[in-house]
C-alpha cells in the first residue's frame, strides 16, 4: 500500500515590506494544529509577523513586472515542499482570508482565477504578450490555449512538482507581467488539470 501524505498546506506570501491583516490571519489560524499548516515569506524587506509556525525564506530581488516574481513563488513552493505541504496558496502582504480554515483545508486540487482570451476581440495585452514567446514555446502553443491568470492561486504538490521539473522559465523572459501567465500557461502546455 502506497504511504499517503497527511494533508499540510503552505500559506506562501510574497510581501514587499508588510504583511498587513495579522490580527485577522491570528484569528484565522487560532484552532489550527501546527502540523497541519505552515507560512512561508518572501519579502523584499523583513518586518515584524506577530503570527505563529511562520518562516521568513531566503529571498531574492525581486521588481514587479518581471520573471522575478515567478522565480520569488518557485522559491516559496520550493520550501514548502521540503516540509511536506500537500498544496500551497500564493498570497500577497494584503490578502484577506474570506472563509474559515475550515473550509480552505478541504481544497485538494488546483485552482486558478483565469481570463480567457478572446481572440475575435484582440485581447491586446494577451496577445502582445503571447508574441513574446520564444518561438519554440509558440511552436508548441497554440495561441487559442493563451490564458492570462489572476496572480494569486493554489497549486498541489504533485502539479507543482511537473511544473518545477519542465521549468521552461526561459520561454517567458520577455513576457510582460509573466506572473500573471506563467502557472495557467505552464499547467496547458503540460497537460495539468485545474479548476477556476
Amino acid at each position: 500500500m502506497e504511504f499517503q501524505p497527511k494533508h499540510k498546506i503552505g500559506f506562501c506570501f510574497l510581501i514587499k515590506d508588510q504583511f498587513c491583516n495579522q490580527t485577522i490571519w491570528e484569528e484565522f489560524f487560532k484552532d489550527v494544529p501546527h502540523d497541519e499548516y505552515k507560512i512561508y515569506i518572501h519579502y523584499k524587506q523583513k518586518c515584524p509577523i506577530k503570527l505563529q509556525n511562520y518562516e521568513f525564506i531566503n529571498s531574492i530581488p525581486t521588481e514587479w513586472g518581471s520573471i522575478s516574481l515567478v522565480k520569488a513563488t518557485f522559491l516559496l513552493f520550493q520550501r514548502a515542499v521540503e516540509d511536506h505541504c500537500t498544496i500551497m496558496f500564493l498570497l500577497s502582504g494584503d490578502t484577506l482570508p474570506m472563509q474559515p480554515y475550515s473550509a480552505i483545508k478541504t481544497i485538494k486540487e488546483t485552482i486558478f482565477r483565469p481570463k480567457y482570451m478572446n481572440i475575435n476581440k484582440k485581447d491586446k495585452m494577451c496577445l502582445q504578450n503571447y508574441n513574446k514567446l520564444t518561438p519554440f514555446m509558440k511552436s508548441q502553443f497554440p495561441l487559442q490555449s493563451w490564458r492570462k491568470q489572476h496572480m494569486f492561486f493554489c497549486i498541489t504538490l504533485q502539479h507543482f512538482k511537473i511544473i518545477q521539473s519542465k521549468h521552461n522559465l526561459i520561454h517567458y523572459n520577455k513576457v510582460r507581467i509573466p506572473d500573471e501567465y506563467y502557472f495557467i500557461n505552464q499547467c496547458t502546455f503540460l497537460n495539468i488539470p485545474y479548476k477556476t
